[in-house]
């Protein structure tokens, strides 16, 4: 397999961009190569949160209720 060349993107006063790669399944996937002025925020860490998915709620059926709009006196 070749090897894969690697360019240099440079700013006006001739410092490097940062890189960055950027995917959604680690390397094994596809990737894209983002290049920031300054350097990406980093992931200082994170928590594992409650379960909020939305669950279903069994309730009434709802009542439909016609609004005669057309009888309000026009403003």
């Amino acid at each position: 397999m070749p090897q894969k060349h690697h360019v240099q993107f440079r700013q006006p006063d001739g410092a490097l961009y940062k890189e960055e790669v950027f995917g959604t399944r680690g390397f094994s996937g596809r990737s894209s190569t983002l290049y920031h002025i300054r350097m990406p925020t980093q992931v200082a860490g994170f928590e594992r949160l409650e379960d909020r998915r939305p669950q279903l709620v069994q309730d009434e059926a709802l009542q439909h209720r016609p609004l005669k709009t057309h009888n309000l006196p026009q403003k």
